[in-house]
């Protein structure tokens, strides 16, 4: 799954606010890297980039962007180093 089904599996709910989205899609690739625990991993990269975006927009600075990938990737190394089976 790539994108937020509706609850009755009818297909993607279009009212879902494109974070919880681009959260669905981290935590599928999370799941791909066999992440131990995929879900709290994508939550947990969704909001260092939301809020790298918001502090971006009210501080206009964008190195924030680069200070988010490096956390998010230091996140991954814990996150994959912790998997099963590595």
């Amino acid at each position: 799954m790539t994108d937020v089904e509706r609850a009755d599996g009818s297909g993607v709910d279009d009212e879902v606010p494109v974070a919880c989205h681009q959260e669905a899609q981290i935590r599928n690739v999370a799941v791909e890297a066999g992440a131990a625990d995929p879900e709290s991993l994508g939550r947990h990269i969704a909001v260092i980039f939301e809020g790298a975006n918001a502090l971006a927009a009210s501080c206009n600075d964008v190195e924030l962007f680069t200070d988010a990938r490096r956390a998010a990737k230091t996140l991954l190394d814990v996150a994959l180093s912790a998997a099963p089976g590595r």
